[in-house]
């Protein structure tokens, strides 16, 4: 039944292509339009499958960032002068960052407000820390707000959520 269709429309083609160049390209586009609804349609019913695809290539995107940069810290850090305090400090650094890619990367695949909270704390202990390194205090009441802001945070999950 298929191949009888298919040849019949083939049989048809061929007699508009000898019969009128007009009425052919109406038959082309038309089809093109119907394949093109056709699509959209299939990708407006599976869109939970579209943003997963896109969400597992953002964590390989991130992961794979995470471990570049974990590999060239390494190489960095072994260079480094270790009798100074600012190595220990950007050890620390590094360290924060690559945490925060790893949770990151949780985050998006598991969905819970428990990687949040957690990725929130560790980028404000980087904020103190870079506070500590630099030595300015111009960054004091924004981190100290943040912090008020996570431990609101945190009560109310702990309070309404659990």
């Amino acid at each position: 039944m298929r191949v009888a269709g298919s040849l019949c429309y083939i049989s048809k083609i061929i007699y508009l292509v000898i019969r009128d160049r007009k009425t052919l390209m109406r038959v082309a586009v038309s089809g093109l339009v119907r394949l093109l609804i056709k699509s959209i349609i299939f990708l407006i019913m599976d869109v939970p499958k579209l943003i997963r695809s896109a969400e597992l290539f953002l964590i390989s995107c991130i992961a794979l960032g995470t471990a570049l940069f974990f590999i060239f810290s390494i190489g960095t850090l072994m260079e480094m002068d270790w009798s100074q305090s600012d190595t220990f400090f950007f050890l620390i650094r590094r360290i924060l960052a690559l945490i925060i890619g790893i949770e990151l990367v949780r985050f998006i695949y598991t969905y819970k407000i428990e990687t949040l909270l957690e990725i929130i704390i560790f980028l404000l202990a980087r904020q103190l820390i870079l506070i500590e390194i630099e030595g300015t205090h111009e960054y004091l009441l924004p981190t100290v707000l943040s912090v008020s802001v996570l431990l609101g945070l945190h009560i109310a999950h702990k309070k309404f959520v659990k």
